[in-house]
């Protein structure tokens, strides 16, 4: 609340500092989950107010607490595919893909056209090299998808390359350049040119695949340099 208010101070003496507009935001997104989790303390047994707090916990890497809520919450309510979803795309998101398929197959029990638990099903099956049985759930992510995820159109775009439809597959990963950092979605885009004889459009996604390798390369070092210079402060901090 104090950091709301200075934000607030800050932004009636100058309109246009962005430091001020930031913390006013996280300040006020801060105590709008205090306000959330209170209002759950007093009504434990409202299960959408679980699933929030398993979906909060989730999103502050505290898994056991996440797991616990999401658990919480399907046994108030077992006929949401909402909860399992949530356990669900806390193991996809931690690699643990064999715990997410269980609890990803209750999903699509409960609702078959849940356009999220298709597409974690669908990269799950890309990951693991099976194609063939990644597209069906990949496409019908999409067709329910209201936001056209780029992840659906780069699991797709590595897909039809895979199954040798490349002018689908060029169409797909064209639609998923935006979220490419590393370059390894124009790299496929370099091949898949070269393969219809673009030699121009090749050299192009080769060249910003190039770009945008290096450009990660940076991040990652200047990423690594700021750590290190934290690590140095906590380190004099404690002399």
């Amino acid at each position: 609340l104090t950091s709301l208010e200075a934000g607030r101070r800050v932004l009636n003496d100058d309109p246009h500092n962005l430091a001020g507009y930031y913390w006013q935001a996280e300040s006020a997104r801060n105590l709008a989950k205090l306000a959330f989790q209170r209002a759950t303390s007093l009504n434990p047994n409202s299960w959408q107010g679980q699933l929030l707090l398993g979906d909060i916990y989730r999103q502050r890497k505290d898994w056991d607490a996440a797991v616990s809520h999401y658990n919480a919450a399907a046994q108030l309510k077992p006929t949401s595919a909402a909860a399992y979803l949530g356990l669900a795309t806390l193991s996809w998101e931690n690699g643990s893909f064999d715990q997410a398929k269980v609890s990803l197959n209750k999903v699509l029990e409960l609702d078959p056209e849940n356009a999220q638990a298709n597409l974690e099903l669908g990269d799950i099956n890309v990951r693991s090299h099976r194609f063939d049985e990644a597209l069906p759930f990949l496409q019908k992510s999409l067709a329910h998808d209201t936001h056209h995820s780029l992840l659906v159109h780069a699991d797709l775009g590595r897909t039809y390359a895979e199954l040798g439809q490349v002018d689908q597959a060029i169409a797909e990963l064209t639609q998923a350049s935006a979220m490419d950092r590393s370059g390894e979605i124009h790299f496929q885009l370099y091949k898949l040119y070269q393969k219809q004889g673009h030699a121009k459009l090749a050299q192009q996604a080769l060249a910003e695949s190039e770009r945008l390798r290096q450009q990660d390369a940076q991040d990652l070092q200047r990423h690594l340099g700021r750590a290190t210079q934290l690590g140095k402060g906590g380190e004099t901090k404690q002399h």
